[in-house]
């Protein structure tokens, strides 16, 4: 396999970055910055020893949005490589993060840039606020998950402005849409699971796509998801492939539910670490 040799020179943990079938320290890749801001479409996954978590899924993402977004796909086997090769590279047999983005040169031809980032740990219940701008919706790609993207990345700054574990996103109609880091199910009252329809804007979510594939109970899509109704909910759930199923037990200070993860979210998360 292309690339095998710089993996078994490479130390763990020594800032490596993936270029285009290429394993290389930052320091070898003068403008890595660039390179890992520029336009394009990426995923983020979970590894351990050098496997992705839902790997079929997310190469099956990342090709679709650039397929839409009209960038160079590469092979599917490129995009393992990059996830194997990276992943050991920076963590050796443990756990981490990679996230592998898709972008072109001047020229037009295909970059696929691979950033490895530290698994910080998570606390058991989250705490949530609420964006004070609404998402803009669907705009030009629905669905795919892009690097330039304005509103989530003011949401991103507000959450590590306020400490939050989890920041909401409703639309200019008061729906709920997403989670910037998380795609959202929503517990009622008599149990009903609900989870923002995909027409309003959100990412394709691989974690929710997972999750409703293998929950006996239905999670339904749904249009009209208020603030009102999350705050009256039994549950608030946040869905991300990288952490799994994270309770949301405040939301802007106000206890959702019991104020405690739940047994759905128990449920869901017990279901996504099956894999």
């Amino acid at each position: 396999m292309p690339g095998s040799q710089s993996r078994i020179a490479s130390i763990p943990g020594a800032g490596h970055i993936w270029v285009s079938g290429a394993l290389r320290t930052r320091a070898e890749v003068p403008k890595s910055d660039e390179l890992l801001a520029a336009p394009g479409c990426y995923t983020t996954a979970r590894v351990k020893n050098g496997r992705a978590r839902f790997h079929r899924a997310h190469c099956q993402r990342l090709l679709a949005d650039a397929q839409a977004l009209g960038l160079p796909a590469p092979k599917p086997e490129q995009v393992t490589e990059a996830f194997e090769i990276l992943g050991q590279a920076e963590f050796g047999q443990g756990s981490g993060i990679v996230r592998i983005k898709i972008c072109s040169d001047t020229s037009g031809g295909l970059v696929l840039v691979g950033e490895p980032r530290a698994l910080d740990p998570e606390p058991p219940g989250g705490r949530a606020g609420i964006a004070p701008f609404p998402h803009p919706g669907p705009g030009e790609h629905p669905g795919a998950k892009l690097t330039n993207h304005p509103e989530i990345e003011r949401a991103r700054d507000l959450r590590t402005q306020t400490g939050h574990d989890e920041i909401l996103l409703f639309d200019a109609r008061g729906n709920l849409v997403e989670g910037v880091r998380s795609s959202l199910v929503v517990v009622d009252a008599d149990g009903a699971r609900r989870t923002p329809a995909p027409q309003l804007g959100g990412v394709a979510s691989i974690a929710l796509a997972m999750a409703r594939e293998r929950s006996p109970i239905p999670i339904e899509p749904t249009l009209r998801i208020s603030r009102e109704h999350v705050a009256r909910a039994r549950e608030l759930i946040a869905l991300n492939a990288v952490r799994g199923a994270r309770a949301i037990t405040q939301l802007e200070g106000q206890a959702i539910g019991s104020g405690e993860p739940g047994p759905v979210c128990r449920e869901l998360e017990r279901l996504l670490l099956s894999d």
